[in-house]
């Protein structure tokens, strides 16, 4: 079964170009091939099409295979490009290399071609998976970035030593504080002493048991001053470089409780009430009722005795 390949030489010499064309035709491969000798040429041919790979001369009349390489990374393309020469010394050779050839060969010794364009060509298809790859990757963390610096919780990552390695932006609409005021601090400074043994406790439960989801109200200073309620729900990861630490989401509910709190008081404001009704309205029937009188047996009225 034969396998297409898209070859551009770049060659001024046609007998030379088709020594190359028939080395891979006879390993089995149809070709489609173009071969340029001009800047411009090239130019024209890499725009005209895709490649798959890139065979060139050192020295040409009017090119040279690092203008060509130069011209290929111009265009921001990731072909295997291989120098294919009469005569190129060791120290051009390398120089080529690390200018961004992937290989290089003489054209006396064409035994090579096909196995050096067919590794070239399945390591370009695993760049071209690890870009694809990053690219994706990337783009998912622009999106979560993206989500958790507009999130309107408080997204915090706490290091297992307690200290703050990430606060999302909303810190400072919620409790008017900037970012930076917290990182690489302490994660507690500013919780309520009262709630601070709580929260320790409840903290290094978490980092100490994987998988676990902790929940917390606890109250937090706001950069004027005041106490906050912050509900808080926790979990442990372990991050890249291997260290636990705690992902938090919390959210202020201040007023929330505050709301909670006035209802409970006009809830008791109303029992109060209530009970005092019953009370009135039991000791206003009591006068209204008037008392019964008890004559003794056998007397008359008007009688003493």
């Amino acid at each position: 079964m034969s396998l297409a390949l898209c070859v551009l030489i770049v060659e001024d010499s046609e007998n030379d170009a088709l020594l190359m064309v028939r080395e891979l035709q006879r390993n089995g491969y149809t070709l489609t091939y173009d071969r340029v000798d001009t800047p411009s040429a090239m130019a024209a041919a890499l725009d005209r099409q895709s490649w798959d790979v890139i065979l060139a001369d050192y020295n040409l009349p009017h090119f040279s295979a690092p203008e060509a390489l130069k011209l290929l990374q111009k265009k921001n393309l990731d072909l295997p490009f291989i120098i294919v020469s009469g005569s190129i010394g060791e120290h051009i050779a390398v120089a080529a290399m690390k200018a961004g050839a992937h290989d290089y060969l003489m054209k006396g010794n064409l035994a090579r071609l096909v196995p050096a364009i067919e590794r070239e060509i399945r390591e370009a298809e695993e760049r071209n998976k690890r870009r694809t790859a990053e690219q994706a990757l990337r783009a998912s963390e622009e999106r979560f970035r993206s989500l958790i610096e507009n999130a309107l919780d408080i997204i915090t990552v706490v290091g297992g030593n307690g200290t703050v390695r990430y606060i999302s932006p909303s810190i400072e609409r919620v409790l008017g504080y900037k970012p930076e005021d917290f990182i690489g601090r302490d994660a507690f400074q500013s919780i309520h002493p009262d709630d601070l043994q709580s929260i320790l406790t409840t903290f290094n439960t978490a980092i100490q048991t994987p998988g676990r989801t902790i929940s917390v109200e606890f109250r937090f200073r706001h950069q004027d001053g005041t106490w906050h309620v912050l509900e808080a729900v926790g979990k442990q990861f372990v991050e890249p470089g291997g260290e636990d630490s705690l992902v938090i989401n919390a959210r202020d509910i201040t007023e929330r409780k505050q709301v909670e709190e006035a209802r409970k008081a006009l809830q008791k404001e109303k029992e109060l009430n209530d009970l005092k009704s019953r009370f009135v309205s039991m000791v206003s029937h009591e006068f209204r009722t008037p008392l019964k009188c008890h004559r003794p047996v056998g007397k008359t009225p008007g009688t003493l005795f």
